[in-house]
């Protein structure tokens, strides 16, 4: 089983965006996903068009047994939300989610099968994001070509400097996403690229496909197979793969 947190330094990146599509990609290829969000804001139920039920908070507060937490899709792979508790007992959600727990959540979801957990986590280095790495074999950052995502490489650097003093095994790449068709977005993708060298992925377009997937609530490639930002992904995707 491969566990993946997916992470960016600040939010409107898309990162719920790429761990929803990446989920698709993969159930395509044959492969057993689930997607955990671990954000208050239950961002992927939310993408999804569905109610929030009970999730990962239930799990984290009061042990609500694993299998009762995850939900299938029409698209193939299954979810976790965040969950009810999440947002009425949201400081002690924060304080409770740990690595033990974390732990014990992927254990229970080994014995289903799962090969690949994509873990979507919050903004910035917060409790979630620390649980969910220590127990992950891959860091996927997800960043903008843009003066922001090219200063925040230091603060980036410095999360994943603590991570991997607790677990020195994890790799780290990124994506860069929404690259506009501009001199600007051009040049600090060169940059980025400079700097982020094997570990950047690829890169995904700013693709109006993206806006009417989500309207419609449906991933990218099911909205339309041929949009550059699926086609893009797909090739992301093989990427990682090749990697590990």
């Amino acid at each position: 089983m491969i566990p993946i947190t997916v992470f960016s330094s600040k939010g409107g990146v898309g990162k719920t965006i790429v761990s929803i599509n990446m989920a698709y990609h993969l159930v395509k290829r044959g492969i057993k996903t689930l997607l955990v969000d671990t954000d208050v804001q239950n961002n992927v139920a939310l993408y999804l068009g569905e109610e929030i039920k009970e999730g990962l908070s239930e799990f984290v507060l009061k042990d609500t047994p694993t299998k009762k937490i995850i939900h299938k899709t029409s698209f193939g792979f299954s979810y976790v939300p965040t969950g009810l508790l999440s947002m009425s007992q949201t400081v002690r959600y924060l304080e409770e989610i740990n690595e033990k727990k974390i732990q014990r959540f992927l254990s229970d979801v080994k014995n289903m099968d799962y090969e690949v957990v994509i873990f979507d986590t919050p903004p910035g280095y917060t409790k979630p994001i620390e649980a969910t790495a220590l127990n992950s074999i891959i860091m996927l950052g997800v960043l903008q070509a843009d003066p922001t995502s090219f200063a925040a490489l230091k603060l980036l650097s410095e999360m994943l400097k603590k991570i991997r003093t607790k677990n020195p095994k994890i790799k780290t790449f990124f994506v860069l996403n929404m690259l506009e068709p501009t001199e600007v977005s051009r040049d600090f993708e060169k940059l980025l690229t400079h700097r982020l060298r094997e570990r950047l992925l690829g890169t995904l377009p700013y693709d109006m496909n993206v806006k009417v997937a989500v309207g419609n609530c449906q991933p990218v490639d099911k909205q339309n197979p041929r949009s550059p930002f699926a086609i893009f992904l797909d090739r992301i995707v093989s990427n990682l793969f090749a990697k590990l």
